[in-house]
């Protein structure tokens, strides 16, 4: 019962901050809104903006599993942090910073399509979606590639 609070009062933290940092970014106020979106996936995560900028979704993944397959509650900050990419990328299309906003919602995808693997929900299962759409016309690392195959052999389906 206490996970199932504690996870309740982080998701609607992160839900708090990610529309703070939407509604800074519709007032211009970029540098407002990422700096909203660091300090929660530095408390949320214990990810600081290096690490956040800096990591590869392969080394996000290996963290968040420390080293494993990813549980339960692994999988559910793995979902929050790819929230947070998201939405940083939003900001930074916004911002005009195209290469930068590809760039997290390519790691955004990758992370959200590891969390499909353990639970395969419908919301999940549109974010997926989302986030493929804004990401697959464009040149994919070999292994995300695989993993843009993997979701339209494994979970298209699923939408229809």
């Amino acid at each position: 019962m206490h996970r199932k609070d504690y996870v309740m009062r982080q998701i609607e933290e992160l839900a708090r901050v990610i529309a703070r940092a939407l509604s800074l970014k519709a007032l211009k106020q970029f540098d407002d809104a990422k700096v909203e979106l660091h300090a929660a996936g530095a408390k949320l995560l214990g990810l600081n903006e290096a690490m956040l900028n800096q990591m590869s979704d392969c080394d996000m993944l290996h963290w968040l599993g420390r080293g494993k397959c990813l549980d339960a509650l692994a999988a559910e900050k793995c979902r929050w942090l790819a929230d947070i990419l998201d939405t940083e990328a939003d900001v930074l299309e916004a911002e005009g910073c195209l290469d930068d906003s590809f760039e997290k919602r390519v790691k955004a995808f990758s992370l959200q399509m590891e969390c499909l693997h353990i639970e395969q929900t419908g919301d999940g299962l549109e974010k997926t979606r989302r986030l493929l759409t804004l990401i697959e016309d464009y040149e994919l690392p070999p292994h995300i590639e695989r993993k843009r195959e993997t979701f339209y052999m494994v979970f298209a389906e699923r939408l229809n």
